[in-house]
């Protein structure tokens, strides 16, 4: 009876809708982002052995448990913004060494420093949804580089970088004054260069150490007329990507063109995503097509997911970990209201560093505060890099302050991605001393 009873109780404990957990977001998009993997060999091992040993109520008890998630998975963890100093580091220690000789942790900011608090305005509190997309490499890079050479008439081989990876591999080619490369990481950027050697072959003699002389009448003259006209430059550039196998939109073209040369780019638009990632075409003084880039990858949509509100996404900029890329129309509509005028994104700059006296010794060094209104909020789709260099694009906030400039935030509830461990400054003084040694 005592036996009927606790097979009773393991086959109750058993039911999968029993206490079942709610999955995160993040969790049920995280099986579709790469291929399956196979057991590593201890938890085969372990799952054999556990099998073997299991009654079959045993086995059915753990098979329900086997398919219930330990714990909450995000899409993927953020990539941590650089940490770059112009301290000589020493790796062993973590600590660096200032231009006066001073031991001082990577994670110091010299005083003065500001702390901008950031105030939210009137913006809306109400949460919405946003798509993730990420971008996952296409084609070969071996076979895409050498079907350029080709087209270029280059008859090297691509070779496997030095300084690649196998988690970031990259080829290239070099023959004569022509290069071509692509770095098949992240977006798959792949380009060609190539200078003109003939616009410097013009010398006039050489001094009396051997140095090379040359004569102004030498130098490379202005020949506008052999740069072609700009319908011509969108229709030369989109024959060459076509060619190549990538097909460009005419209407997004963006043309630059004067007396010494002429470029165009191409919009690169997936998914009604304008990504940032631009193809791009230019012509030196000659006509000649001297340099082509692109990238190799589609957007796959990876799911939708809850977003925070715009008034709560201002707590996220102090951060400093919420942080994502702007689509380039930003930048570009916010160049063109300033043109003509003073940038306010630029007044910290206007502040030479010499124009600061050193803070006197025992002297208060809390940063300056300032408070910055963000009055307004608008909806975007933000470019991110993960840890392990893949790229994404995430449902974000383009929030702009009172005094002239905006932050790129990501919207994203928490638990949807995975952020960086937080990076912290200690604030250290000007040190005045002579560098010791």
């Amino acid at each position: 009876m005592n036996e009927e009873l606790e097979l009773r109780k393991r086959l109750q404990s058993a039911d999968p809708g029993r206490s079942a957990p709610e999955l995160n977001e993040g969790l049920v998009a995280q099986a579709a982002l790469s291929k399956k993997k196979r057991l590593t060999n201890f938890k085969l091992a372990r799952f054999t052995m556990a099998a073997a040993s299991l009654s079959i109520v045993g086995l059915a008890v753990t098979s329900v448990s086997l398919f219930q998630p330990a714990a909450n998975e995000p899409l993927f963890t953020l990539a941590g913004s650089g940490q770059s100093t112009s301290m000589s580091a020493d790796a062993s220690s973590g600590m660096a060494t200032t231009e006066s000789g001073r031991i001082a942790s990577d994670s110091m900011m010299i005083w003065p420093s500001i702390q901008y608090n950031y105030i939210p305005g009137e913006l809306s509190m109400e949460t919405g949804r946003g798509k993730v997309y990420q971008a996952e490499l296409t084609g070969d890079p071996i076979e895409l580089l050498t079907r350029l050479a080709q087209f270029f008439g280059i008859e090297a081989e691509p070779k496997f970088d030095e300084w690649a990876t196998e988690e970031y591999p990259s080829y290239s080619i070099q023959e004569g004054n022509t290069s071509l490369g692509i770095y098949f990481s992240g977006a798959g950027n792949w380009y060609f260069s190539t200078w003109d050697a003939e616009s410097y072959s013009c010398i006039s003699a050489t001094d009396e150490d051997g140095v090379t002389l040359r004569d102004a009448s030498c130098d490379p003259k202005p020949t506008p007329d052999l740069i072609p006209i700009e319908s011509d430059l969108i229709a030369q550039a989109s024959s060459v990507f076509a060619e190549l196998g990538f097909a460009v939109d005419s209407s997004t073209a963006n043309v630059w063109r004067n007396e010494w040369g002429a470029s165009v780019s191409f919009a690169n638009v997936q998914n009604g995503i304008n990504t940032g990632m631009d193809f791009y075409a230019s012509w030196d003084a000659r006509g000649t097509l001297n340099y082509l880039a692109g990238y190799s990858f589609r957007l796959v949509e990876r799911g939708e997911f809850d977003t925070v509100s715009a008034f709560d996404a201002v707590s996220r900029i102090a951060d400093g970990r919420w942080y994502g890329s702007a689509p380039s129309s930003f930048y570009e509509d916010m160049a063109i209201a300033y043109e003509g005028e003073a940038n306010p994104m630029a007044r910290d700059a206007e502040i030479a560093v010499e124009d600061i006296a050193p803070e006197p010794e025992g002297t208060n060094l809390e940063p300056e505060q300032i408070e910055l209104r963000v009055e307004s909020a608008q909806t975007a789709t933000l470019s991110v890099f993960d840890a392990a260099g893949n790229y994404w694009f995430v449902p974000g906030y383009i929030l702009f302050n009172d005094q002239g400039w905006f932050d790129s935030i990501i919207s994203l509830q928490e638990g949807v991605i995975e952020l960086p461990e937080p990076y912290e400054f200690e604030i250290m003084p000007y040190l005045d001393e002579e560098p010791l040694g």
